[in-house]
């Protein structure tokens, strides 16, 4: 019965950890997500600048 409730204990311990590695993978995801999404406002506020840059240029 040691030997039972040993590996129980092992076992809910491996789905504690398991749950908190996908919890940690979809954290980073959201991260990332959110990242790229700053990265691409980024770029499309460069492209307006430049835009705007080259109008102003061109007067």
């Amino acid at each position: 019965s040691t030997l039972y409730g040993l590996l129980s204990k092992v076992y809910s311990l491996g789905s504690a950890l398991q749950g908190l590695l996908f919890m940690g993978c979809s954290l980073r995801s959201a991260l990332y997500g959110l990242l790229s999404r700053g990265c691409s406002l980024g770029a499309v506020l460069y492209g307006l600048l430049a835009r705007v840059y080259s109008l102003g240029a061109t007067f």
